[in-house]
């Protein structure tokens, strides 16, 4: 299967590995009460497994999160 494969980054201070265990369930957040609700990264897996029938993981690096999608360049029907 030939994949589109696409690497999203930040320089910020990376994920907990408490976090990382739970940072795509549903309204799991690590800023509750902020305004946070936790969906964003849960939207980001469905959409990325489920609708386009891929793959999302995190990979751990000193003060950055950094995040490696893979989806197929042709999607078969279902």
């Amino acid at each position: 299967m030939t994949v589109t494969m696409s690497t999203h980054q930040d320089n910020g201070v990376g994920i907990s590995e408490d976090d990382q265990k739970h940072m795509f369930d549903p309204f799991y957040t690590s800023q509750l009460g902020e305004g946070n609700l936790g969906l964003g990264l849960n939207i980001a897996y469905n959409s990325v497994v489920y609708a386009l029938k891929g793959e999302i993981s995190y990979e751990h690096q000193a003060n950055e999160a950094r995040f490696v999608i893979k989806i197929p360049k042709k999607l078969e029907n279902t």
